[in-house]
């Protein structure tokens, strides 16, 4: 009977759990423009979102698609309205060789998100 009521504890923890994990969104964004597309999947939850710059092989640099990353997050922190970010693990470079394009990813985890609004005493 004991191990049963153990069965029973750890099945409503896995429910739980598994609802708590899916409650999760995933808000996506894209740009795109005749060079490059960048798409952002945002989880506000979670202060935390994916940047993927795919941009053809051809005007490729990765200095250049750096400083892009760069601007897009920073643009993406000011209109989110965050303090400051920083990077979760080192950016990635692809090459899709079929597509001949690559794909660039940065995981950025965003920090002290602000209301926005300004308050009469602010002045």
């Amino acid at each position: 009977m004991k191990n049963f009521r153990n069965a029973i504890l750890v099945l409503l923890g896995l429910i739980i759990f598994s609802n708590a994990v899916f409650a999760i969104e995933i808000k996506n964004f894209e740009e795109k423009t005749d060079k490059y597309t960048v798409k952002i999947q945002y989880t506000e939850e979670m202060n935390q979102a994916k940047f993927i710059l795919t941009i053809p092989q051809a005007l490729f640099e990765r200095s250049k698609a750096f400083n892009l990353m760069n601007e897009k997050i920073r643009k993406f922190q000011t209109e989110q309205f965050y303090s400051s970010y920083t990077r979760v693990n080192e950016d990635s470079v692809r090459y899709n060789t079929k597509e001949k394009t690559v794909v660039y990813v940065a995981d950025v985890q965003f920090k002290n998100k602000v209301s926005g609004i300004i308050e009469e005493d602010d002045f």
